[in-house]
């Protein structure tokens, strides 16, 4: 599907069809598409939007000639709905020279075991899995497609398939491998994002698997910085995100935009050619979030929200964040945005949402002030 919309000219908006149906219905009416490509009727609702079942036959062409090239390098390629603080998702906005650029550095970088076969496991709504569909696809190798039915089983069975040589995944995901025995397993590399990882987890993985520690937003296309993990030169607490990818700058600067000293804390910054055009629909937001380059004229700058700060080495240390943003399993979750949901209810007068810790799983807790009873089944509601 994903292949058949690139090929004809458009760009893909994934929607996973577990988000809940307030979700899904803004995405659709504010990414006004005009197709939808489904394989179940769960989504079809919505009128007015032209509908192919993947499951029906005459969703297919017989014609058997390539297309003709239908995109610029300016075009869209794909459109990601991330959390917002207002409590409505913001659509980022993907060119397909910035995919481009990304996947050319990836493949580049990962390709150091001959085998750079991926699993694809988890929902397409996640950007990771941009690089485990394009780096092999667009380097001459094999995407091996997993149902998550059973997240554990699925995630054991892949890190033991002798087809695959190369896996992105979570810090969530490689908790549930660290106590395998990975001596003889194929797969000799672990692209790790989506959150912080940390050097305990990280130790535990054995020695003969490269794990790379990837950061980069949603804005800057899937990752603009990589570490490779080294377990003698990494004795923070959190694995560091080094250093800049092929056509990025890095930046961490102070509130005023002034470039800050080695191992003083700041917000970092992006730019280059991983750059998203902006949120859709958006331009607010867009103005806020990518300003006027301060130091290159006509260029934009991409403010993350993150706080970290340079090392005398060179690479970068992430310190968390700048606002109430966090990431839990891989999601990228504004607490404003469930506390304004909670604030819809009719009996809810005040609302707070926080990130606690287990034994080093995250979860969310909310916090409410009630007019009346509520039961806590209509609030998860």
């Amino acid at each position: 599907g994903i292949l058949g919309i690139l090929k004809a000219g458009a760009c893909y908006l994934p929607i996973d069809i577990s988000y809940p149906k307030v979700r899904k219905n803004f995405m659709i009416g504010d990414s006004k598409m005009n197709l939808m490509l489904v394989d179940s009727n769960e989504l079809l609702e919505n009128n007015g939007i032209k509908v192919l079942n993947l499951k029906n036959e005459d969703c297919y062409s017989n014609n058997t000639i390539n297309p003709e090239k239908e995109s610029s390098s300016s075009d869209l390629a794909y459109v990601i709905y991330t959390s917002g603080s207002t409590g409505k998702p913001k659509g980022v906005t993907i060119p397909h020279n910035n995919v481009v650029n990304y996947i050319t550095w990836a493949g580049k970088t990962y390709n150091k075991c001959d085998n750079l076969n991926f699993p694809l496991y988890s929902s397409i709504s996640f950007d990771l899995t941009v690089t485990s569909i394009f780096t092999p696809l667009l380097n001459g190798a094999l995407v091996k497609i997993y149902s998550l039915e059973d997240r554990v089983s699925t995630i054991l069975e892949i890190i033991h398939d002798k087809d695959l040589g190369v896996m992105k995944l979570t810090p969530s995901h490689l908790e549930m491998i660290s106590e395998e025995d990975l001596a003889n397993c194929t797969v000799g590399s672990l692209i790790v994002g989506g959150e912080e990882l940390k050097s305990g987890l990280a130790s535990k993985i054995n020695s003969n698997i490269t794990i790379y520690n990837e950061y980069g937003p949603t804005e800057s296309t899937v990752g603009c910085m990589i570490y490779r993990y080294d377990s003698f030169k990494n004795n923070g607490k959190n694995v560091l995100i080094g250093r800049a990818s092929n056509n990025h700058e890095i930046y961490i600067l102070d509130k005023f935009q002034n470039l800050i000293p080695i191992g003083v804390p700041g917000e970092l910054c992006i730019s280059g050619e991983g750059l998203a055009l902006g949120y859709l629909n958006n331009p607010e937001l867009t103005a806020e979030k990518f300003i006027s380059h301060p130091f290159k004229s006509g260029e934009k700058l991409y403010r993350t929200g993150d706080l970290a700060r340079w090392l005398p080495d060179g690479n970068i240390e992430f310190l968390g964040r700048l606002d109430d943003q966090v990431k839990i399993r891989g999601f990228r979750i504004e607490l404003g945005e469930i506390e304004c949901t909670l604030l819809k209810h009719a009996n809810v007068k005040e609302s707070i949402v926080l990130a606690l810790e287990d034994k080093g799983d995250k979860y969310l807790c909310a916090y409410v002030v009630l007019t009346s009873e509520v039961s806590d089944e209509d609030l998860r509601q």
